[in-house]
């Protein structure tokens, strides 16, 4: 792959006909040293993943939890003694944005006492950590490169009325008026339907219309990635057929931008253990 400039991005792909030609592929190249550019170093050689397949890895093993509206006075001994309770942690910290407000991040050893601290601790009042006026918010922590998918829907938002939300990773026994019952709290509801196929079975997603647009956008901030039966819910704003096709060109440009961090730093500890 090149740059503007045509310069090399120092990775590519192979499509093979057959699997088995990759993986013998794999098998031989990877590790392989290679001096093509003057410099001696490994190659990296190994099967694409999908950026959705990587996410979705990550939002089903997550372990960081993201805390916020919390006092001002909280410091992260006290998160750690308060979450302490729901098991191991690796670490925590707390922060200020640029208003001044403080956020906090806890890391469980593992994943199924992040997904406890979740599930007890959002939207709840607690003394000496929320003040009488807010709730607790505890969600799974987004890595940088989810982040930024996140602010490229917020861009899209600004190109059009953004009332109507899609949603989906919900159970297939969800209904209609179980997807009201979730978003009716965020403002008036001018529709709201989970889509079926020919013989009336849920294929998994919906879609949500409000009256207005701060409405949806309020939905999508608090609903989106919220755990729902032990999955996070996915709501984003729905999109015209041009609007996706400018969210998939550069949904790809930040995909390669990831794989080839990945990549440089695979090959790094490769040769450091050389």
């Amino acid at each position: 792959m090149e740059d503007e400039e045509g310069k090399s991005r120092g990775y590519g792909f192979i499509h093979f006909k057959e699997e088995e030609s990759a993986k013998k592929a794999i098998e031989k190249m990877n590790g392989v040293e290679d001096q093509s550019n003057g410099e001696r170093h490994a190659l990296y050689v190994a099967n694409f993943i999908r950026r959705n397949a990587r996410l979705a890895a990550l939002v089903a093993n997550f372990t960081n939890v993201y805390i916020k509206q919390v006092l001002p006075t909280v410091g992260k001994e006290i998160i750690e003694k308060f979450f302490a309770k729901f098991g191991g942690i690796t670490s925590a910290a707390t922060c200020k944005d640029k208003n001044g407000r403080v956020f906090a991040f806890c890391n469980f050893a593992k994943h199924d006492d992040a997904v406890k601290a979740i599930e007890a601790m959002h939207d709840q009042h607690i003394d000496g950590i929320t003040s009488p006026e807010e709730k607790l918010y505890v969600q799974r922590a987004q890595p940088r490169s989810e982040r930024l998918i996140a602010l490229r829907q917020k861009y899209m938002q600004s190109q059009s009325l953004g009332n109507n939300l899609y949603v989906r990773n919900f159970d297939l026994s969800f209904t209609d008026d179980n997807l009201l019952e979730l978003f009716k709290e965020y403002g008036e509801v001018k529709s709201c339907r989970v889509m079926t196929d020919p013989n009336g079975v849920s294929r998994g997603f919906g879609f949500v219309s409000f009256v207005n647009a701060e409405q949806a956008n309020a939905a999508l901030r608090e609903m989106n990635g919220r755990m729902l039966n032990n999955k996070p819910l996915i709501v984003n704003i729905a999109q015209r057929r041009d609007q996706r096709y400018t969210m998939l060109r550069m949904q790809f440009q930040q995909r390669l931008h990831v794989m080839m961090r990945q990549m440089q730093q695979q090959q790094q500890q490769q040769q450091a253990q050389q």
